[in-house]
């Protein structure tokens, strides 16, 4: 900044004629050049040279002094006289002092322009200058000024120049000094280099007078001599004199620089840098800044890390408002980061990679500070983001980006894409890995921001969402290594135990016990902090009890043979913490420890390998682990067995150690021996000890009078085995009921034993066929008259029975042997028939529902709800034909309504284990399928073994809930799994995931085929038989007719809940969807494993699509179609589709033998036949005008008039005239909102369809409000769907009017007619809406006001149209009419008028 000229007097001449110079002047003036002289040696270079001589001025002792010797020289030749003239003197050291620079410059301007000669002087004597580099020095050096008024020698002051800027400043002489100083540039490249201060490089010194000139007279030679002499000066002069441009250029030359620019960017990536600082200091034009930018965006691929801060930086500072989206969407594009496994490659040093690093901190920082400057990048980035939809488009630049705006305060926006694209599979975990490995330096300070949104994942409902924040969080432990952030991510995941979620916690857990699995060493430091989960374990689930335990045996028993003191001291914490909690005679607590116990027994044994035989004489610490494993032993027994409950939880937890394989054969052996003992002991005796008896069924009639327990179902009587018999119902009479709990679990347990000490259950096979000792047959007739410990008892022995033969099939599923399988299928018939006989019994007596549940909750520890409608009586609904009748019109897919009661305690039974699903494999014609073999082996024709149809109806039960269970889709809520299938007792399923048993499943899918061709077969004869079934009871053994159609659903269901899974359609699980498939198209045998996905597809939908003649319900042809629409789905077949089509209106047009069909499954039937059709609108279109109607005159005329018969819908009556109407309105404004949509988007060719659509949408609908006003078909439901459906048809008419508005001009015809029949249409509504209030109809109140709120705004649209086209009278348009439903006016008051007038 340059300080105002002082006036000062001229100096008194001496008698030499020189200027008297005193000896304070002098010092002053010679420590301001001494200052300025060190001022300009600190100049750093790569930086901006400030403008010479920007130096304080001041007059103090000491800067005088140090001119006191100055004395003057006389001048030599006519350049210094033409100087001297104009205030110039020379000193004789070389020392330049000017009496007023502003003066001098003018002088010079004037002689210039008066003497001609004086120009070619002063050319000539800057020549001489510039060719004399000391010479050179000294003119380039600030002026010394001549202070008129203290007559002392200093510097000029701030703003001072040297004699070269000031000779610049005249018009005449600057070109020529400009062209003869960029000429000598080149001439100093061997004597200066860049690392030189600024006072000893002369290059510098010369661009810095071309600085901040106050008029350049040839601007555009100025810009081409430039340009010219960058070309031959080394990379560190021309990037000096790149930064110099902003400063030397005027605003007329920024074109062609700018372009001289450009090509030097392009050609040599290392002046990037200096070009656009450069160019972020021109203040071009908007053409030319846009030339710019692309030319920029252009090398963003290509450039260096280290370089990307300025090219963002620049790019982002450059955004408009025009071009963000184009410029965001080039940088998200091509903005490349070194992969993260090359930045610490061995290849590359530990400087160069720092160097990356840094680039890419400086470039977030670049981004994050443009996006601060503009609002609309961060906004533009969030659109760029949003609108890519495939996952490998995804870059990691995206991840980082949303870091930022997370950071910036976009928290809400953030997270909600985050979900978006984690749900729809497009951020993947790789994506996630990939941005965050070994990349802790650049995000350093976003990990706070990370962290939060990885929080927010934790406590998503969301399966894969939480997922993905499991990710974040190992990710973030294993890159940010810092003690800090490990603290604050330890921390964080103990809160989120402590949150009371049970995602957020399992989640939580899956994280710390992957953390310690795989980085053990590092987490065993932070022990302190995941103490504090102990905190919250008694409101733990019993599996996530198990990982908590799990995570401190890793961490105890990980080094603990090195005798480690952290591990040591957790070990010691952990056994003190289990004794307490098994000591506790609480059960719950019992519990916890048992879990506790257990799970250090299995890091003991893991840590030991003791699996190995020969490993105990190997290591230090075997024999201290063993003994340590038999006192957790020694200690569970001891304190488990006072409970019964704690001890049946112990055996079921020990079952999964034993399958695991870590105890050593020894401790296995020793377990079954006692497991064993116990066993026999407790539940078993010889059948010739306990008291005779005959089963049921044996046609002996029972001694009513004998009290003694009776053998019930013995499947041995024609083997020679063992005789013996299970004690159920002594053990209750003897009371000690108590110790039934633990039967089945020692029978899982000894079994276990069994496989791993001798790899069969061969030894086992007494149990299967061996009788159970419950109570008299007549007992159950007489249940009744029995007093309440007698009936406590009979329900007691069937649920435990129950549970024992369930048992008993997961024990013998798996054994490849015909005789077996034949006594498998018999318990299965075996629990059909008690579950039936418990049905009876709860039902004589609903208490003994409460009872168990009591029992249950007190004595196994589980919680029992019971719907308090079940509990409700039944109400008798006939009996015998009567009553079967009404069983077989029952809708559900199962049978379960014929025992609500034994519903409640199902899912408490004992558990079948997934591969009991195995057995449906056995079919008609028996194959046995070996567990040792892939293959499936045959046996002899003569072994065949036949599924009854309520033994068929069990096991697919059983695999739908399952399936149900296990393919539950992402996007789906836990909540929507029936809660009687997500009971406790389905924990073994939970340790399976979708894949494997899908894997293990795969023999059942052919199998289920050949069930479903007999189900079929047995439908067909059923319908076919001309004589009527027998009255019998449902609980007798031929009512297997009534299992048929449940089977058939079943079956149906099965299939669709498999194939319509999204995981089995990835494409790492082709092979098992192609095998699936070929399960059911071999059927055909019309496909080949070779065969495309397409003819695979299409070959079962062809075998599924013949069985559609033979359902006799129309809940199944439901099932049907939902099995066949998926198929087409998934084929994406558009003539699959349409066969759908037909077969749902087929199922619309046939009589069903239902009384009354369920709305759901019309609905359902009805919309695949509009939406799958060729012709949807066509479809509407019939409907309404042509097949509605017609009932509407049946039923208003009491005489069927004649319809066609491909037109006449037999499931179309006065009691489904709703379902009809709703769909087709619901249908209908869907087609109308989808038209509306388009309209924006329409070719001006068109329009002319456009509108005819929109008239036909427009006179279907006032067709369906007109049927409203039929007196016998006029409903509170129909009134409701007409007034929902036709407000939101209102709301989407007046969005379009602005689109009629302009086509009124040119398609008056069809604006007019879409007006018109909407006015009539309207009319009806309002009368509807006044009809519903006279009538006092509750549930329109909601309805009612904002629809005609909806009216009078189309009203007013309408109006407002008119009048700007000014032709109000083209359509008559009146207030709305208060009218009843006939159309006759109603005043508000009148009603109430009339009453008074009655009461006069």
């Amino acid at each position: 900044r340059m300080e105002p000229t002082r006036k000062r007097k001229a100096p008194e001449p001496d008698r030499k004629g020189k200027a008297k110079v005193t000896s304070g002047g002098a010092s002053q003036q010679s420590s301001q050049l001494s200052q300025r002289t060190q001022t300009s040696q600190n100049y750093q270079p790569f930086s901006k040279v400030p403008r010479t001589g920007d130096t304080g001025s001041g007059d103090s002792p000491s800067k005088r002094s140090h001119l006191s010797s100055f004395k003057e020289l006389p001048p030599k030749d006519e350049f210094q006289k033409v100087l001297y003239a104009a205030g110039v003197r020379f000193g004789t050291d070389g020392s330049i002092v000017v009496e007023d620079p502003v003066q001098m410059r003018r002088n010079l301007e004037r002689t210039t322009q008066l003497e001609a000669d004086v120009v070619q002087v002063l050319k000539n004597g800057v020549c001489d200058v510039v060719d004399d580099d000391d010479l050179l020095k000294q003119w380039l050096r600030p002026i010394v000024s001549l202070t008129r008024a203290t007559r002392t020698i200093g510097l000029a002051g701030a703003g001072s120049d040297s004699v070269l800027k000031i000779l610049l400043g005249v018009q005449s002489m600057q070109a020529y000094i400009i062209d003869r100083l960029l000429e000598k540039l080149p001439q100093l490249i061997g004597d200066e280099d860049a690392d030189s201060s600024f006072g000893d490089n002369l290059p510098r010194q010369i661009l810095s007078q071309l600085r901040w000139l106050d008029n350049i007279v040839e601007s555009q030679q100025l810009t081409t001599k430039i340009a010219e002499v960058m070309k031959i000066c080394p990379s560190w002069l021309r990037k000096e004199i790149i930064t110099f441009l902003p400063e030397i250029i005027d605003d007329f030359g920024f074109e062609a620089i700018v372009k001289e620019l450009q090509l030097q960017m392009e050609e040599d990536s290392q002046y990037t840098v200096p070009i656009l600082d450069a160019l972020s200091n021109l203040n071009l034009p908007a053409e030319l800044l846009e030339q710019v930018l692309l030319s920029v965006l252009r090398l963003l691929k290509t450039a260096q890390v280290d370089d990307l801060p300025v090219v963002v930086r620049f790019l982002l500072r450059s955004i408009t408002k025009s071009n963000v989206e184009k410029v965001v969407a080039k940088i998200r594009t091509n903005l490349e980061f070194m992969p993260a496994g090359l930045l610490d490659g061995p290849s590359s040093s530990r400087t160069g990679s720092n160097t990356k690093k840094a680039g890419e901190t400086l470039t977030l920082e670049a981004i994050k500070s443009g996006m601060r400057f503009h609002k609309e990048i961060a906004t533009a980035f969030l659109k760029a983001i949003t609108e890519v939809k495939h996952a490998p488009e995804h870059k990691l630049i995206d991840i980082w980006i949303l870091f930022l705006l997370h950071s910036m305060g976009y928290k809400k926006n953030v997270e909600t894409l985050f979900k978006k694209k984690i749900t729809a599979g497009q951020f993947s975990q790789d994506l996630l890995k990939s941005s965050l490995h070994k990349h802790s330096v650049s995000l350093k300070d976003y990990f706070t921001d990370i962290m939060a949104l990885g929080d927010s994942f934790l406590r998503c409902a969301e399966v894969s969402i939480r997922a993905f924040g499991v990710s974040v969080y190992i990710e973030l432990f294993k890159e940010f290594r810092e003690k800090y952030h490990r603290q604050e991510i330890l921390g964080n995941l103990v809160a989120h135990i402590g949150s009371n979620v049970s995602g957020e916690i399992d989640a939580a857990l899956e994280i710390l016990l992957n953390l310690v699995t795989n980085l053990g060493s590092q987490v065993r430091h932070y022990a302190v902090f995941i103490q504090g989960i102990l905190d919250y374990i008694e409101a733990l689930t019993d599996g996530q009890i198990r990982q908590v335990f799990q995570v401190f045996s890793e961490l105890a028993c990980a080094e603990a043979e090195h005798n480690d003191a952290v591990s040591d001291l957790i070990f010691t914490d952990l056994q003190i913490m289990i004794q307490k909690q098994l000591s506790n005679p609480s059960d719950k607590y019992k519990k916890i420890g048992i879990i506790g116990s257990l799970t250090i027994i299995g890091s003991l044994a893991k840590a030991s390998g003791s699996i190995d035989e020969g490993t105990e004489s190997e290591g230090q610490g075997v024999p201290q682990f063993r003994q340590l494993i038999d006192s957790n032993l020694d200690m569970l027994l001891s304190n488990t067995a006072s409970s019964t409950y704690a001890s049946a939880f112990l055996y079921d937890e020990l079952v999964v150690l034993v399958q695991c394989n870590v105890l050593s054969p020894k401790i296995v052996e020793n377990v079954k021996s006692w497991v064993e003992n116990d066993f026999m002991e407790t539940f078993l005796e010889d059948l010739t000890k306990a008291h005779d008896g005959q089963p049921p069924g044996t046609g002996v009639a029972p001694n009513p009078e004998e009290s003694n327990p009776r053998a019930w179902m013995n499947l041995d009587d024609n083997e020679v085995t063992a005789n013996i018999v299970l004690l159920m119902y002594p053990l209750l009479e003897k009371g000690r009921g108590d110790l039934l709990p633990k039967l089945c679990p020692l029978l899982r347990l000894l079994q276990t034993c069994y496989k791993v000490c001798l790899g069969t259950v061969g030894g086992l096979d007494g149990v299967l066929g061996c009788p159970v000792m419950l109570f008299l047959p007549s007992a159950i007739g007489n249940f009744k008259s029995a007093n309440t410990q007698q009936q406590e008892r009979i329900c007691l022995a069937l649920f435990y029975t129950l549970s024992w033969f369930r048992e008993i099939i997961n024990t013998f599923a798996a054994v490849a042997d015909v005789m077996i399988m034949k006594k498998i299928i018999m318990r299965i018939a075996n629990i059909h028939e008690m579950e039936t006989m418990l049905e009876k019994c709860l039902a004589s007596n609903m208490g003994m529902v409460q009872m168990l549940a009591g029992f249950l909750t007190n004595m196994e520890g589980k919680t029992v709800v019971i719907d308090k409608a079940v509990l409700k009586p039944r109400q008798k609904k006939g009996k015998g034909r009567e009553a079967m009748e009404q069983a077989s019109e029952k809708e559900a897919s199962t049978l379960e309504s014929l025992t609500p009661y034994v519903d409640v305690l199902r899912p408490y039974f004992r558990e079948l284990e997934l591969h009991t699903c195995t057995i449906l494999a056995y079919g008609s014609n028996f194959e046995a399928r070996s567990t040792q073999q892939s293959h499936r082996v045959k046996t002899k024709l003569d072994e065949t073994v036949e599924f009854a149809f309520p033994q068929l109806w069990f096991l697919l039960d059983d695999l739908y809930t399952k399936l149900t269970i296990l393919l539950v889709p992402p996007k789906k809520s836990t909540f929507l799994v029936p809660k009687a299938k997500s009971g406790p007792k389905y924990d073994r399923l939970a340790t399976w995931n979708a894949k494997d048993a899908l894997k293990l499943l795969r023999p059942v899918f052919p199998a289920l085929c050949e069930h479903l061709e007999r189900v079929a077969r047995g439908i067909d004869t059923v319908e076919n038989a001309d004589q009527e079934p027998p009255l019998v009871e449902p609980s007798q053994p031929n009512n297997d007719h009534l299992y048929l159609t449940p089977c058939l659903d079943l079956i149906f269901s099965i299939f669709d809940k498999t194939l319509n899974f999204g995981e089995l359609h990835a494409d790492e699980n082709t092979g098992l969807r192609k095998e699936i498939l070929l399960s059911i198209s071999d059927k055909k045998k019309t496909a080949s494993s070779s065969a495309e996905l397409s003819v695979i597809y299409t070959e079962a939908f062809n075998y599924f699509k013949q069985f559609a003649e033979t359902v006799i319900q129309l809940h199944s042809g439901v099932l049907l179609l939902t099995l066949l629409s998926t198929i087409a789905d998934r084929a994406d077949d558009f003539d699959l589709k349409e066969q759908v089509s037909l077969l749902a209106g087929s199922y619309l047009k046939t009589k069903w033998a239902e009384q009354k069909l369920k709305a759901a499954d019309l609905t359902y039937c009805l919309q695949q036949y509009i939406r799958l059709g060729q012709d949807p609108a066509g479809a509407i279109k019939t409907l309404v005008y042509e097949v509605l109607p017609v009932v509407v005159s049946n039923e208003d005329q009491r005489e069927p008039n004649e319809v066609d018969e491909s037109k006449n819908l037999m499931t179309l009556n006065k009691h489904t005239f709703v379902v009809y109407f709703r769909v087709l309105l619901t249908e209908l404004v869907a087609a109308f909102s989808c038209v509306r949509a388009a309209l924006s988007k329409v070719e001006p060719d068109g329009i002319d369809s456009m509108l005819g659509n929109m008239v036909v949408c427009c006179d279907i609908f006032h067709h369906l409000v007109v049927l409203t006003q039929s007196r016998s078909l006029i409903t509170a439901n129909v009134i409701a769907a007409c007034l929902r459906k036709g407000r939101v048809f209102t709301d989407t008419l007046i969005k379009a009017i602005p689109f009629l508005s302009k086509q009124f001009t040119t398609n008056r015809r069809n604006v007019l007619k879409i007006l018109e029949i909407s006015q009539r249409a309207t009319r009806i509504l309002q009368a509807l809406c006044a009809h519903s209030k006279i009538n006092g109809m509750v549930s329109m109140v909601s309805v009612t006001p904002a629809l005609k709120k909806s009216l009078e705004q189309l009203i007013v649209k309408v109006k407002s149209m008119m009048i700007e086209h000014k032709c109000q009278d083209a359509l008559v348009i009146s207030d709305v009419m208060h009218t009843d439903i006939r159309g006759e006016e109603v005043l508000s008051q009148m009603s109430g008028e009339e009453e008074e007038e009655e009461d006069n």
